[in-house]
């Protein structure tokens, strides 16, 4: 009688091992085909100032983007601060190939005469902010219309989150100087809504 429980004891203890085993390797295999091995962004809707992906550079793992403004407005300038809320350890602003963290195409005009003096953009990131701007130089330049590609910026995002992890991207503040500023009220700036697309891992 003790030889057969002793038996059915090892039998049942191999049975469970078996199954333990069995388990961690299915549990394994899910969470290696749910990593993520980049991004991608889905555009906003609409045709107001929004920020929309720009096809050329982007990569699975570097997204650029763009800020566009509404066809029709003018303005002398526009600067906005915009945050991630990913992992700071798989997701980050990233500069460019020219060692910036945005650029600026040649809307505005940055200068007064010579284009060598220093011109009226900046472009940083402070923790997972990234803030830029782009002011017109003399009060002779005309506003220009915005309905165009206005900045430039790279977000990337490494492999390794779970696929379809959305990463939010929120506009903390965002202004333009407006073709005609309200002095009385010495507001020079008027605050804007940019709408913002959908980052998710992939």
């Amino acid at each position: 009688m003790r030889h057969r429980m002793t038996a059915g004891l090892k039998k049942a203890l191999v049975s469970c091992c078996l199954m333990i085993l069995f388990a961690c390797g299915c549990s394994t295999r899910e969470i290696s085909s749910s990593a993520s091995t980049g991004a991608v962004y889905t555009d906003p809707s609409g045709d107001g100032w929004r920020i929309i992906k720009e096809a050329s550079g982007t990569t699975a793992n570097n997204i650029v983007l763009k800020l566009v403004g509404p066809s029709g407005v003018k303005a002398r300038g526009v600067a906005l601060t915009i945050r991630h809320q990913g992992d700071g350890l798989k997701v980050a602003w990233i500069k460019n190939s020219s060692g910036a963290y945005a650029t600026h195409d040649d809307v505005f005009k940055l200068y007064n005469v010579d284009q060598t003096e220093p011109q009226a953009f900046m472009a940083d990131v402070q923790g997972t902010a990234l803030i830029v701007g782009a002011f017109q130089k003399g009060k002779t330049n005309p506003p220009v219309d915005v309905g165009r590609d206005i900045f430039h910026f790279q977000i990337q995002v490494q492999a390794g989150l779970i696929k379809g992890t959305e990463i939010p991207l929120e506009v903390v503040k965002a202004q333009i100087y407006p073709e005609t500023p309200d002095l009385k009220k010495n507001a020079r700036l008027t605050p804007i809504n940019i709408v913002v697309g959908k980052l998710t891992a992939e």
